[in-house]
């Protein structure tokens, strides 16, 4: 728990940061309280670039977004996604991902009212994989964010035993 507290306050900053240098016309639009920061675990498969082909992501996992910050009770999100990057970094003798771009279907269920179920984008033009994975969240009409992938700890590329096991932790608008 203490482990996602501290996951969950560094994406805040992340994606405070993020908002605040979008500059004062997006910042305008996107107004503080409408804010909601999401942990959650679930699994993270990888499968190496070959010839021609990019590397392809599936991830899929479940979780809680304890922070609302409009005051509206806490949620719970699923999510599940797939998507290609050109290489896995350090598991693919590279030092960065690049061009990282996973489809993502999240699904907010409230603890009072109806669930809702959002399209997104999570991406990076450069990133870091294994153990820590920046990404930005897109999606429309105008969704913003900003997370990290937590896998592969000791540089474990593989997808067997608990490798696929990971992390996750976001900031978003709603």
């Amino acid at each position: 728990m203490r482990t996602r507290l501290r996951a969950v306050l560094a994406v805040l900053v992340v994606g405070g940061g993020l908002i605040m240098s979008l500059g004062p016309a997006r910042s305008a639009a996107i107004p503080v309280a409408a804010i909601r920061a999401c942990v959650g675990s679930g699994t993270l498969y990888v499968t190496p670039p070959t010839a021609g082909a990019p590397a392809t992501w599936t991830i899929k996992g479940s979780g809680s977004c304890p922070i609302q910050l409009d005051g509206r009770p806490p949620e719970t999100v699923s999510f599940a996604g797939t998507g290609t990057s050109d290489n896995l970094g350090l598991c693919s003798t590279t030092l960065l991902v690049t061009n990282l771009r996973l489809n993502v279907t999240a699904t907010f269920q409230p603890v009072i009212g109806a669930p809702t179920t959002e399209q997104q984008v999570w991406s990076s033009p450069a990133s870091l994989f294994p153990n820590a994975t920046p990404f930005l969240i897109s999606g429309p009409p105008s969704r913003l964010g900003a997370g990290v992938l937590l896998s592969r700890l000791l540089l474990d590329c593989t997808n067997n035993g608990t490798s696929p096991a990971a992390n996750f932790a976001w900031v978003q608008n709603k």
